[in-house]
């Protein structure tokens, strides 16, 4: 049974569940606690009730031991159950015992004994859950009313990170046991016993790559990732295997968000660079990686391999994503990701809007009628069907509503493009491929579905309803289309149309804490310098500022101390000192993303008047064609990199 499945059972199992028919304590226990855990996977043959705690203590008389509600592990052997394979504690309250805090010291008493991974406390109505990694602080993970998990997105952390299958794998790792120091000692002594080594060298794996529908592993001699790569409207996982001694055993999960939020910064970069989210370096030449809640030390052969199947699978995970939103014309609009499917914001509407719109539909069925606006299947969203056969055939398009409560209009309506991963992937089985039948006749992309409900299908619906009478309370019903979109890089044809991009950049590298991979900054700077070459440019008070602060951030303490209180800088100054970080840049690997910032602040004030510019055609076209691949890495991160980075 596939996770969204069992995601999908346990948000309609807490939907309808009503934490006032539970009366006592045992009522918790029976009617919420087993049935919630069986839905998170934990067979019931793994569970103890009131299992005991050995606290004996020499020279106290020993009593009755403490009694833990419920201990569930990771075997249904009752001979094997003990500290070693211990999961989860549960420590179940009587609903009227609002505050649980005082209830943790408890938990934790237990937790210190039985060593499980996690510690869960609930009355029924709330569920506090905290982690506990091995010879470490517990961690609280979740806090949450019962009801939150009726969220999508809630249900699916939750279960992601408490599942059956996640926990046994989490309790058979053995990297949390090992310290950096204690990892290093363990690598020096076998580097000192070669023969030693090369016995454990043979359980490295054998590198693979294996290619599948949807499917893709990589393999290398330290480590092995395993991917179900996403489609246009559907997610994507993997998980990460090592063969080392000290890892063996270990299978790290990661989940659509973790990728995107944690492995694709950074792909094809050097180890040491400082520019992957998941990698940080230590001392002796050894490498720290947070995956999915879990850290790992790892030496430098195995960073190496770890890196490079990372380049492998996610550069091919990237590939997808970026083709099926140019497939769908969807690059330009923001993706967002609501409780059953992925789509992207079109514009939006006001609530009233919205219901002229789903009454036309709903009126407008295709059971109802054979006009050439009889295309709706009725439902709560806006389902535009093909002409021909239409009961049995796939939509063209879906909108989707969702309430916007950030907009000033009292809780706007926010149209949500999206395809259903079903009716694509029938489309993969029968017609070859879905790609091939995008189009006004086939799927609609998203640029098509904007343009014709707000230049076609809005305009019938109010000359419907209010033909020729007043529709003055619609003027301003479309709320936050008028932003101006950028003009295609291509067809840029001025020098100063560059700037928005530029701004888009900037403002790109003030939210991204790691280093940028320099190849990608040369030709930038290089080109951008040469555009703004022979300016006219007079006042350099704003210029001066921001290039000085790159040439502070540079300097040793004595040399900052010449150039404190210098005035403006001359344009030729200015000019000289772009071409310096040109040079600068072509023998680095990476730069401080901060240094990007201050230079892109530069370019950007220096185009801001076309009047003032002195440029070749040449010129311009090379600064265009730099362009391109910071404006799409930066976009693709602001799109799905940063709106998952803490998941």
């Amino acid at each position: 049974m596939s996770n969204h499945h069992q995601i999908d059972l346990l948000i309609e199992w807490i939907s309808n569940f009503n934490p006032q028919l539970l009366q006592n304590e045992d009522d918790v226990e029976t009617k919420f606690v087993l049935p919630f855990f069986q839905l998170l996977g934990y067979p019931e043959n793994n569970r103890r009730g009131k299992y005991p705690i050995k606290t004996y203590q020499p020279g106290k008389k020993q009593g009755r031991d403490p009694e833990a509600d419920h201990v569930y592990f990771s075997t249904n052997e009752q001979e094997k159950q003990n500290a070693e394979t211990s999961l989860i504690i549960v420590e179940a309250k009587k609903p009227t015992e609002k505050n649980l805090e005082p209830h943790i010291k408890q938990a934790k008493f237990y937790g210190d004994h039985l060593k499980s991974v996690f510690l869960v406390i609930t009355n029924g109505y709330q569920v506090k859950v905290l982690k506990r990694p091995r010879h470490r602080i517990e961690e609280s993970i979740f806090d949450i009313n019962i009801d939150e998990l009726k969220d999508r997105k809630i249900a699916s952390e939750f279960y992601k990170q408490l599942n059956f299958e996640i926990v046994k794998q989490i309790n058979e790792n053995t990297a949390n046991d090992l310290t950096h120091s204690q990892y290093v000692s363990l690598e020096k002594a076998l580097q000192c016993h070669p023969h030693i080594q090369a016995i454990l060298d043979k359980g490295d794996f054998e590198p693979s790559i294996t290619r599948g529908k949807n499917y893709l592993r990589v393999v290398k001699a330290k480590v092995a990732i395993e991917c179900n790569l996403p489609t246009a409207f559907d997610e994507g996982d993997c998980t990460i295997e090592f063969s080392s001694i000290i890892l063996r055993g270990s299978t790290i999960y990661l989940s659509h968000q973790e990728i995107l939020g944690n492995l694709m910064m950074g792909l094809k970069t050097k180890s040491h660079c400082g520019t992957r989210s998941f990698l940080r370096k230590l001392e002796d030449n050894y490498f720290e990686a947070s995956l999915s809640g879990t850290t790992v030390i790892l030496s430098a052969a195995e960073t190496q391999d770890l890196c490079d199947c990372v380049d492998e699978v996610f550069s091919e995970y990237k590939r997808i994503i970026i083709e099926s939103e140019n497939i769908l014309e969807a690059s330009e609009f923001e993706p967002v990701n609501l409780e059953y499917f992925q789509g992207f914001k079109l514009f939006s509407v006001t609530k009233e809007l919205w219901k002229l719109m789903l009454k036309f539909v709903r009126e407008f069925s295709y059971d109802d009628g054979n006009s050439n606006w009889h295309i709706f299947e009725k439902v709560r969203y806006i389902k535009v069907c093909r002409p021909c056969s239409r009961s049995n055939y796939p939509e063209q398009t879906n909108v989707w509503p969702s309430l916007n409560p950030n907009i000033d209009s009292y809780y706007s309506i926010d149209i949500i493009y999206f395809l259903s991963s079903y009716e694509l992937e029938f489309f993969d089985k029968y017609y070859d491929s879905w790609q091939k039948n995008v189009g006004h006749r086939g799927f609609w992309t998203a640029t098509y579905t904007k343009k014709w409900l707000l230049e076609k299908f809005i305009p019938k619906v109010l000359d419907y309803y209010f033909h020729n009478r007043d529709q003055t309370e619609f003027e301003d019903s479309i709320l936050d289309d008028a932003e101006e979109k950028l003009i295609p890089i291509k067809k840029i044809y001025e020098a100063s149309q560059l700037k928005p991009y530029i701004c888009y950049i900037q403002q790109w590298t003030i939210r991204r804490s790691k280093a940028i991979d320099a190849s990608l900054l040369y030709s930038y700077y290089q080109t951008c310098t040469n555009l703004v070459r022979d300016s006219e440019v007079s006042e350099t008070h704003y210029i001066t500022g921001k290039l000085r602060a790159i040439k502070y951030k540079l300097s040793s303490k004595n040399e900052r101390l010449k150039f404190a209180n210098e005035g403006n800088w001359s344009y030729e100054r200015v000019v000289n000192f772009l071409d310096q970080q040109v040079e600068r840049i072509s023998n680095l690997e990476f730069e401080n993303s901060s240094y990007v910032d201050l230079m892109s602040r530069t370019f950007s004030c220096l185009l801001e008047s076309e009047d003032d510019l002195h440029y070749s055609q040449a010129q311009l076209n090379a600064a265009k064609n730099a362009l391109i691949p910071l404006w799409e890495l930066s976009r693709f991160e602001e799109h799905h990199v940063y709106p998952n980075r803490y998941q």
